[in-house]
């Protein structure tokens, strides 16, 4: 399916998500793209598929806000008022970011090209990332006199650790693929030319294990960062109680090899 601003395909049990205004480095300034990618989200939740790729058309994975949007206030950076401004995060790129990261799809970035600002968020709200060789990473906002507004700290922190995040935040550097690796923001560097197919791989991969168990992994990741470990403990019994009285458990354990 084909979108004005995004694309979805799917086979094999995989979506993929391909951010397609390369004549704007594929930035998220605009909530016509917003909406498409959460609609595009949606549909893939339902489908049933077991996992996601997300990356972008033409040399950027996504340069975030757009800069002449901004420069000409025009856009989502047209004159409003401070409540205005508060209620078109919160109904924009916030909403978008947390769908991704709540999505129950196992989701993998394949960044294959610039990933800033809100672009960088978009990838870290991924379970796992990818990147080319050329690819690039910053989150400038402080130097453009803003803050991350679509909500993407705990993201970065998350993924380099607080101290990291402080200094690439305060500093708003760029950093490049060698440097997203060491830190914990790309798990792997890979070819451009492989990049796609090595993320739709591991997809295929992931999307082949019992769906079940998959979600409710996923979920205890999540729930791992943010809350107690004790309250973690006792849903992953939970949670084991369900998938262990499954039919897709049953079946896995069927094809395991018997020793003795």
């Amino acid at each position: 399916m084909i979108w004005n601003h995004i694309s979805l395909a799917a086979a094999e049990d995989v979506a993929l998500v391909t951010l397609r205004r390369p004549e704007v480095r594929n930035a998220l300034s605009g909530m016509a793209m917003i909406e498409e990618l959460i609609c595009a989200l949606e549909e893939v939740e339902a489908s049933g598929a077991g996992a996601l790729v997300l990356t972008g058309e033409g040399k950027a994975f996504s340069a975030g806000g757009n800069v002449k949007d901004m420069a000409a206030r025009e856009g989502l950076f047209a004159p409003m008022s401070a409540g205005q401004v508060l209620d078109v995060y919160r109904s924009g790129v916030q909403r978008l970011l947390s769908k991704l990261y709540r999505c129950e799809v196992v989701t993998i970035a394949a960044v294959n090209g610039a990933a800033v600002g809100a672009g960088l968020d978009l990838a870290l709200a991924c379970d796992l990332r990818y990147c080319a060789p050329d690819a690039v990473f910053s989150a400038p906002f402080v130097s453009i006199g803003l803050v991350p507004g679509d909500g993407g700290i705990p993201l970065l922190a998350e993924a380099v650790g607080r101290q990291r995040a402080a200094e690439l935040l305060f500093t708003g550097r760029r950093w490049d693929a060698g440097e997203a690796r060491r830190y914990g923001v790309v798990l792997d560097v890979v070819h451009a030319d492989e990049l796609l197919e090595h993320a739709m791989a591991v997809a295929r991969d992931v999307a082949a294990k019992p769906r079940q168990a998959l979600h409710l992994t996923k979920r205890l990741l999540r729930l791992a960062v943010t809350e107690q470990p004790a309250a973690v403990s006792e849903l992953s019994a939970a949670f084991q109680a369900i998938a262990q009285t499954g039919q897709e458990h049953q079946a896995a354990a069927e094809r395991l090899p018997r020793r003795g």
